[in-house]
C-alpha cells in the first residue's frame, strides 16, 4: 500500500512538473518574441531618425551655403554700384561704352542714308559686315564694365567701392575725391534735383591750407594762388568742370577737410548767409583747420566777380557754426 501511494504521488508530481515546464516555456517564448519585435521596431525607428538627421544636416549645409552665396552676391552688387553708376555717365572718349555707342550711331546713319544701293543685300555694299547671328556671349559683352574708372587723380574700382561701403574703414584722399565726383556728376548733369551746389576735392582743401600760411605772413604782401580762382569760376577740378561762378550760379558748396592728420570732417559753406557749417563726429567746438576757410573763401568769391559786383562785396571772415553730431562714432 505504501509503495502504491509513493508511486501515485511520484506520478502526480511528474505530471505537474511537465505541465509547469511547458507553461513556463510558452511564457518565455512569447516574452522573447515580444521583446524581439519591439527591439526590431526600435532599431527601425532609430535608423529612420538617423537618416532624417543626416538629411537635416545636409539640408542645413545646403541652405547655409546658398545664404552665403546670396550674401556674397548682394555684397558684390552693392560694392559695384558706384562703378555701375559711373560707367554709363563717364564722358571719357576712350571708354568702351562710348566706342560702342559711336559704332551704333555710325551704322545707323549708313543704314538709313538714301542710296542707290538700297536694293542690294547688306553684304554686297557694307564692307566687312558679319551677317551671322549674334550669340548670347556677344550680347553679354555689352554688359561688361571697365575694371576701373579714372576720375582725375582718383581711380574708382571695385576695391575702392568695397572700402567705401565698409563701416570700419578710414578713407584716403583719393577715395573721398571719388565720392565727391559722384555728387558733382549727379548735380551738374541734372541727375538729381539739387541745384546751385558745388562739391570740392581734397586737393582744394590742401590748397586752402597751404595758401592760408602765406596769408598769415602778411595780408598786404599776400597774393592768392591762381588755382583757387579757377575753383571759384568752376573751371576746377578739371575732371568735373561746372563753369558755375561762386555766389552767382552757386549758393553753397561742400568740402572735405582732413583734421589733425587722423580723421575727416565736412564743411557746408553758404555764400548767401556767409556761414560755414561744420560736421564733426568727434563733437569738437573749435577746429583750427576751419579758420583758413573763413578768411580765404570770401576773398575768392570777391576776386572772381566782375569789377561792378566787387565793389559791393566784403572780405570779412565768414561765421562758423558746429552742427550737433554727438554719438555717431559710438
Amino acid at each position: 500500500m505504501k509503495k502504491f501511494l509513493e508511486g501515485l504521488l511520484q506520478a502526480s508530481f511528474t505530471t505537474f512538473e511537465k505541465k509547469i515546464s511547458k507553461q513556463f516555456s510558452d511564457i518565455v517564448d512569447k516574452f522573447e518574441k515580444v521583446v524581439t519585435d519591439r527591439l526590431t521596431k526600435i532599431e527601425t525607428k532609430v535608423t529612420q531618425l538617423t537618416t532624417a538627421s543626416g538629411r537635416t544636416e545636409q539640408f542645413e549645409t545646403d541652405v547655409t551655403g546658398r545664404l552665403v552665396k546670396i550674401q556674397s552676391e548682394v555684397t558684390q552688387m552693392r560694392t559695384s554700384l558706384l562703378i555701375t553708376e559711373l560707367a554709363g555717365k563717364s564722358d571719357q572718349p576712350s571708354g568702351p561704352n562710348k566706342i560702342k555707342i559711336d559704332t551704333i550711331s555710325t551704322t545707323s546713319k549708313k543704314d538709313t542714308a538714301p542710296s542707290k544701293k538700297k536694293n542690294l543685300s547688306q553684304d554686297t555694299f557694307v564692307e566687312d559686315l558679319d551677317t551671322s547671328k549674334p550669340t548670347i556671349e556677344d550680347s553679354l559683352d555689352w554688359l561688361e564694365l571697365p575694371p576701373s574708372l579714372k576720375i582725375g587723380p582718383s581711380i574708382l574700382d571695385e576695391e575702392l567701392a568695397r572700402r567705401v561701403m565698409s563701416v570700419s574703414t578710414w578713407l584716403q584722399n583719393y577715395e573721398i575725391d571719388a565720392l565727391m565726383y559722384i555728387f558733382r556728376e549727379r548735380t551738374t548733369l541734372r541727375r538729381c534735383k539739387v541745384d546751385r551746389v558745388a562739391f570740392m576735392t581734397c586737393v582744394f582743401s590742401d590748397l586752402i591750407a597751404n595758401d592760408y600760411k602765406n596769408f598769415n605772413q602778411g595780408i598786404k604782401q599776400y597774393n592768392m594762388n591762381p588755382l583757387l580762382l579757377e575753383y571759384g569760376k568752376g573751371e576746377l577740378p578739371s575732371h568735373g568742370r561746372t563753369h558755375k561762378l561762386w555766389n552767382v550760379d552757386v549758393d553753397r558748396m561742400y568740402v572735405p577737410v582732413w583734421v589733425n592728420g587722423n580723421y575727416w570732417i565736412a564743411l557746408c559753406i553758404s555764400f548767401v548767409t556767409r556761414n560755414i557749417q561744420v560736421f564733426d563726429c568727434s563733437g569738437k567746438k573749435r577746429i583750427k583747420e576751419v579758420e583758413a576757410f573763413t578768411h580765404l573763401i570770401p576773398r575768392i568769391v570777391k576776386a572772381v566777380q566782375s569789377l561792378t559786383v566787387q565793389k559791393h562785396l566784403t572780405v570779412s571772415p565768414y561765421t562758423v557754426s558746429y552742427v550737433p553730431m554727438s554719438g555717431l562714432n559710438r
